[in-house]
Parts: C-alpha cells; structure tokens; sequence
C-alpha cells in the first residue's frame, strides 16, 4: 500500500476516492492533520492511480463527468442541485466479521448453559458444557470421572467407597493420567512428578477431533474478557485484513491461533481459552510490518503497541515471581492468565511479517 497524494478538502478526497473505486482501484482515506490522504493498496496499480490523481487535479477528470453524467436536455448546471455527495469507500472486513459473530454465539451458548447451570468442574473450575467440545482437549480421565459420578455419586469417590465393579473404570482412570502441562507438574513434588510427565497427549485430537486445536480461540467466559478481546479484534483485525487480503488473513489467524494454543497447552494443559494468541499476533505483525513496509497503512499509534507489548511482558514478569514463589513454597498466588499464548502469538506475527509471507504483495 502506498499514499499517492492528499487533499486539503475531505469532499474532494471522498470524490476521488470513487472515482479509483469506479475504475476497480482499491483505495483508503486517512486523515493526517487536516489532510486526507489517500492509499493505494495493491502495487500494480499505483502508476494508474498517480495519473488519475494528477489529472484530477488539473480539471480533465471528476467522479461526476465519469459516473454520472446528466439525463440528455439537462445541463450540468440544472443538474448540479441534484448531486448526492459519494459515500467514503469502506473496506469490509467480511472474515473479523465472521470470526465475532462466531465468538458472540460461541458466548451466548456459553452463557445460557451456565446460568441454567450446566457446568462442568474440570480443570479447578467450572465450565459450560460447550467448553467440554471447545477446549485443547478434554482427557479421557474426565470422562471415566463424570461416569463415576453419575453411577455412583460424589461421596462414594470422596471416601473410596466404590463398589467392585467401578474396579474396571479406576483402573482405567489410573492407567490414564491426562497432560497438565509443564507448569503444573512442576508444581507437583518431585517424588510424584514421573507419571504426570507421561500424560495421555492430546488425546481427542488423535482421535479425529482436529478442530480442538484451534477451537479454545473462539471460547470466552468472563464478560470483561470477552468485551476486552472483542473490541480489540475489531480495531486490529480490520486492518491486518485489509493489508493481507482475505485468504492470507484466514491463513495468520489459523497459524497464530494453533501456535498459540499447542504452546499454551504444552505448559498448562487444556484448560485454557480466549482470542488472545491472535491478537498478540496480530500486534507482532503490525509492530514488524510498521518498520519494514511504511507502505502499508495501520491506524495505530505506537503508544497502544507499547502498552500492548508492556501488558504481555508485564505479566511474564509476574508469572515468573509466580512460579519461583510457589516452587519454593515461599507463597502461592497462581496468575490466572494464559501469557504463554500471548508470547507465542506475538513471535508468530512477528516472524510471519518479517517473512513477508502474508502481505498482499512482496516488494
């Protein structure tokens, strides 16, 4: 993308603006201290575009003399009270689009489920059941847990009073133990840490549920969470899309959502969620691309890329101290953020801007 000229007047850019438009030239305004600038963004055609900005500018050429022009009889004059100003051209962001309304059903389901109270208590906390089909995995050890539960009741596992023939599922269960992640076998003491480091890996995903890999990126449960990644995959994904183009864009979220997940799990396990892998990536990516290719065009000012980048390695930080503490017994205070998708999406942007594999056009 690059900026072939500007105007003092925002008509007159808004104007010209169609007329690229309607001779196929995809373009954007953007204001710059009085000034509307416009941007070309594919490569191919800047020259054209310089030619029509030019010619523009001496008179030889307007949207109106080209869209439209008077009925026959009708001067230009008598015409002229009749104009409608054009529209702004408007890229529409048809796939951030699409993954929101996708993230707002996935929270409305999530929602009612919980407060008709359909909740699962896995994972040291409770989830609604559409979690159980969304997460990284959901461990086969769950599973003989709830069947247990339904067959014989919580008190009986409580206090070890399980008849005889439960003995097939705890054996089961025993010979079972799920991935919980780097993190928390640590957490563990060492004497009982052998079996956790041989954990059933990603047990539904071997078996065909492939989508799991990806899934936990679209599942939000807190409100404010929820808002806060919202709001933020508007702002930014918009404008990723815009300079990628649709299929590369649909391409970066699925590259950074996997990493970020497979990281997170590898670390925590499956109990994890959130669009936030991809919007650090997305973060990445503009950071790098702001450098490299000034002629492309993102809204954003480095103040919010700073604070984006001081968040996430504010709470490594933290996470850090967290960890030390609780190793050594000293204090617990566990840090209920998954950062370790954060980190992971925002090295992934990072190196897919700075291979230029995602933009529209290398150059």
């Amino acid at each position: 993308m690059r900026q072939i000229g500007s105007f003092n007047e925002e008509i007159k850019a808004v104007e010209f603006s169609q007329l690229l438009q309607s001779n196929n030239i995809t373009c954007l305004i953007d204001e710059d201290n009085g000034s509307f600038c416009i941007w070309v963004h594919e490569e191919g055609q800047i020259k054209r575009a310089r030619k029509m900005f030019d010619d523009f500018n001496e008179g030889k050429i307007s949207y109106f003399k080209k869209s439209n022009p008077p009925p026959p009889g009708v001067s230009k004059e008598s015409n002229s009270g009749s104009k409608q100003p054009p529209q702004t051209f408007v890229y529409q962001p048809y796939i951030t689009k699409a993954l929101l309304i996708l993230c707002v059903l996935v929270y409305i389901i999530a929602m009612i489920q919980t407060y008709s109270k359909g909740r699962l208590d896995v994972g040291g906390g409770f989830y609604p059941p559409i979690a159980k089909d969304l997460f990284m995995d959901y461990p086969r050890s769950l599973e003989i847990h709830e069947e247990l539960i339904d067959k014989y009741g919580q008190e009986a596992i409580k206090k070890n009073q399980l008849p005889e023939e439960a003995e097939p599922l705890v054996k089961e269960f025993s010979e079972n133990p799920p991935w919980i992640g780097v993190y928390n076998i640590m957490m563990v003491p060492k004497e009982n840490r052998q079996a956790l480091w041989h954990g059933q890996f990603l047990q539904k995903v071997r078996h065909g549920q492939v989508w799991r890999l990806f899934t936990p990126v679209v599942l939000h449960l807190t409100l404010l969470h929820f808002l806060f990644n919202m709001l933020w995959l508007i702002i930014l994904g918009k404008m990723v899309e815009f300079n990628m183009g649709r299929i590369k864009f649909v391409l970066f979220i699925l590259i950074t959502g996997i990493f970020s997940n497979f990281c997170q799990y590898i670390m925590t396990g499956p109990f994890f969620l959130g669009i936030s892998g991809v919007l650090s990536g997305f973060i990445g990516y503009i950071w790098v691309r702001k450098k490299i290719a000034p002629w492309e065009v993102y809204f954003i000012k480095k103040e919010t890329l700073y604070f984006f980048l001081t968040f996430i390695f504010g709470f490594l930080v933290v996470q850090i101290v967290s960890f030390l503490l609780q190793y050594f017994q000293v204090f617990s205070f566990p840090v209920p953020i998954a950062n370790t998708g954060h980190i992971s999406g925002l090295i992934m942007g990072m190196f897919l801007a700075k291979t230029n594999l995602m933009s529209r056009k290398s150059v």
